[in-house]
């Protein structure tokens, strides 16, 4: 059980770092190839698959396995589940945020969770009958955490890296 539960971990370590690879790599690519107005440079296509390509990969899969690795140290501790033990490991696992080495990114990053933390929750709250559903109400939510974001776009620019 526990050697299964350690394979569990790892798997998610390398499923995460390859899907956060192909994303940058991808959208780096896109953006480079397609949409850059001053001219295709070979030296840009080849930095897509560089050093910021594998952190955001490296980070990627180290927030899946964190979780991970949290939830299962949670159970051993325990010795069952609890219903805090998600947001617990979710919190753990938000700290590989560090991984990211520019400040820019992290900025970047945690707008984007903090949106996607609270959807989290107003999901939860929903279910639990805590809160009312209301029609549409995951569309609407997203709008408006997006809003958010696009007003840091707007009219904090200093949060944004240069590229957008």
């Amino acid at each position: 059980e526990m050697a299964d539960e350690a394979r569990r971990v790892l798997v998610s370590l390398a499923r995460g770092f390859a899907i956060g690879y192909a994303i940058k790599l991808s959208s780096g690519l896109i953006f480079e190839v397609l949409f850059k107005t001053h001219g295709f440079k070979k030296e840009k296509v080849f930095d897509c698959f560089g050093r910021k390509t594998i952190k955001f990969g490296l980070f990627m899969g180290s927030l899946t396995a964190v979780y991970k690795f949290s939830m299962l140290v949670l159970r051993l501790l325990f010795r069952g589940q609890r219903p805090w033990f998600g947001f617990v490991a979710g919190s753990v696992a938000g700290l590989s945020m560090l991984w990211v080495e520019e400040g820019d990114s992290k900025r970047e990053i945690a707008m984007v969770m903090c949106s996607r933390a609270v959807a989290t929750v107003w999901n939860h709250l929903e279910k639990k009958l805590i809160v009312p559903h209301i029609p549409a109400g995951p569309v609407i939510l997203f709008a408006l955490l997006c809003s958010f974001i696009q007003y840091s776009f707007v009219h904090e620019p200093d949060l944004m890296t240069r590229g957008y």
